[in-house]
């Protein structure tokens, strides 16, 4: 039986690196020799702090997978041996499929190809956030992209924007040519935010940020701590739409909670408790769980496979700024590096991309 290195979490805080058999793909599926892969803060939530329970062990992190391909399964044609790819490898495929380690498969509906001329690690900053992205945009907020089509004064806020989801959101956002996108993060990222099509940056340190803002039409919260909805909640009326990227992080304003404060008055939630809503009556708040994109047939049947590469290859989205780990040392080292990362809230505007 073939083998391959992998890093494997086997119980909450109990990981590293393994020897794992190399899976054969099956029916509509591809086998990837992995390159590079991205961390997210998901993926520490689960490998350190139990976010999903027992029975998500053992896990292997990585959110991307970029590589190339070496064996087809039944039934895929629209794909060659040798062929360099990118995907998305959600929870419900097995950690079979995720990208800290040598290999991996993945259902062909969840890659496509990399244009020619863009870097392995730049491609890795795309998959997962570009679908969450599109996913809310059109499944949420009902946005029929790749236009907008929306009114002449349509105002869309993105709270968290510099965050990789939030740098695709604008960019999409901006293909589409919506009217007025306003961008909130830290004021070190409105350079960028204005180059990726931001028409308004707001710096969510001052106290009046959401009176800078005004009211909007649309809003998505990236972050979803208490304080970023409380925001939030003051730019929207009952009318507007408004999307929360899930889990809701209660107790907290860290993406990421050390090992001593996961469990000290800190949960992650999957909808937020009616004391803390602050939002005007009435208003359905969606909330996004981007692990389901694939249920939806349509975007099953192009996102990744036709849409990702068109965009990519026509420069309408590109890649993010990145924190790349490429230590000539072991996967081990290179996984609990980016973890340390990770949790220290290190990678801010960045994505965290990991050599294999």
């Amino acid at each position: 039986m073939s083998t391959h290195k992998s890093f494997v979490a086997t119980a909450p805080g109990v990981y590293g690196e393994t020897t794992s058999p190399t899976p054969k793909p099956g029916t509509g599926e591809v086998l990837v020799r992995v390159e590079y892969t991205a961390l997210i803060p998901f993926d520490v939530e689960v490998a350190e702090n139990n976010f999903l329970g027992p029975s998500a062990y053992p896990y292997v992190p990585g959110f991307t997978v970029v590589g190339t391909i070496a064996q087809l399964g039944e039934g895929v044609a629209e794909f060659k041996v040798g062929d360099r790819v990118a995907g998305y490898p959600i929870p419900r495929y097995g950690s079979t499929a995720k990208g800290a380690q040598e290999y991996a498969v993945l259902p062909a509906h969840a890659v496509g190809k990399v244009p020619e001329g863009i870097a392995p690690d730049d491609v890795a900053t795309i998959p997962d956030n570009f679908v969450c992205a599109w996913w809310t945009l059109t499944e949420h907020l009902k946005l029929p992209l790749p236009s907008s089509n929306v009114a002449s004064d349509a105002s869309f806020l993105v709270y968290g924007a510099s965050s990789s989801t939030g740098q695709f959101a604008v960019q999409l956002l901006a293909h589409a040519r919506f009217p007025r996108i306003i961008a909130v993060s830290s004021r070190a990222h409105h350079g960028l935010l204005k180059s990726l099509g931001a028409t308004q940056t707001v710096d969510y340190h001052d106290a009046d940020w959401p009176a800078q803002v005004g009211k909007v039409d649309y809003a998505l919260d990236i972050i979803s701590t208490e304080a970023s909805l409380r925001g939030v909640a003051q730019t929207v009326t009952g009318t507007s739409k408004v999307a929360i990227l899930l889990p809701v992080k209660l107790g907290r304003e860290k993406l990421v909670a050390d090992k001593n404060e996961a469990g000290a008055g800190s949960k992650l939630v999957f909808e937020l408790p009616a004391e803390k809503n602050t939002f005007p009556e009435g208003l359905k708040l969606e909330y996004v769980r981007t692990f389901e994109w694939d249920e939806n047939e349509e975007l099953k049947a192009h996102l990744m496979t036709k849409t990702f590469p068109k965009l990519l290859a026509s420069g309408a989205i590109k890649p993010t700024p990145k924190k790349v780990i490429d230590t000539p040392n072991s996967l081990d080292a290179r996984v609990k590096a980016g973890f340390d990362i990770l949790r220290s809230n290190g990678a801010s505007g960045l994505k965290v991309i990991l050599k294999v």
